[in-house]
């Protein structure tokens, strides 16, 4: 049980490992974010006179009428407007790392249909998914073995009923001989019709093994049918 474990840890080791850097690599871009942030809007002075010059500029405003807006509505409120782009700039992060992680299961529900459509395309994945990429093919390569076990085993059938048809016809022509010997020869001598009639009754004995045996293939065929469907 704890080889299996151990199996399935190093199947995972790419996947886990990938998915590591990536978040390392979004906590970092935050961080980084959230200084730059932080510094440009509660430490730079050019942020300030951009936004003045825009409202005096855009609302014809006085120059001091556009600080009172600028203090009251930004600077005032830095630590709160920094957390909201902060939050926007998470859930911005937070969405693309959902999508890039979904499309492992995009990939892995793509590889699937291919086994439901049993297309003859090898199932291909991503690098670190390489142990769920074996494990389709190796289905894949399974039931393909399966199903040509299966058409042979069909084949085998259909070619034993094609031997049994024929086999069957032999018999069937001697009983029918012999049986006409006898009709049209009623003064046969008796040693004569006795051989005929054991000869004709041994032929009679194989057809009915014969007729046994394609009767147990037909319902073993048509038993087949119905688990089919």
């Amino acid at each position: 049980m704890k080889s299996d474990r151990d199996k399935r840890g190093n199947d995972y080791t790419k996947l886990k490992r990938k998915v590591f850097f990536r978040l390392l690599l979004i906590v970092f871009v935050t961080v980084a974010t959230v200084i730059f942030l932080r510094f440009v809007i509660q430490d730079s002075f050019s942020i300030g006179e951009s936004i003045v010059e825009f409202l005096k500029n855009k609302f014809y405003l006085s120059e001091s009428d556009a600080v009172i807006i600028y203090r009251y509505i930004f600077l005032y409120n830095k630590d709160l407007i920094t957390l909201i782009v902060i939050i926007i700039l998470l859930v911005i992060l937070l969405k693309f790392s959902i999508s890039w992680f979904t499309k492992y299961f995009d990939e892995i529900s793509s590889g699937m249909d291919k086994l439901v459509e049993k297309s003859n395309d090898e199932i291909t994945l991503s690098p670190e998914l390489d142990f769920m990429e074996n494990k389709l093919n190796q289905i894949k390569d399974n039931l393909e073995k399966q199903k040509k076990a299966a058409l042979d085993a069909e084949q085998r059938k259909n070619d034993l009923v094609v031997y049994l048809a024929h086999d069957i016809k032999t018999p069937l022509t001697s009983v029918i001989g012999y049986l006409s010997l006898l009709d049209e020869a009623p003064d046969m001598p008796p040693d004569q019709k006795s051989k005929y009639v054991g000869i004709t009754l041994e032929k009679a004995y194989r057809l009915e093994e014969l007729i046994n045996e394609f009767f147990e293939i037909t319902r073993f065929n048509l038993q087949t049918i119905v688990l089919n469907h």
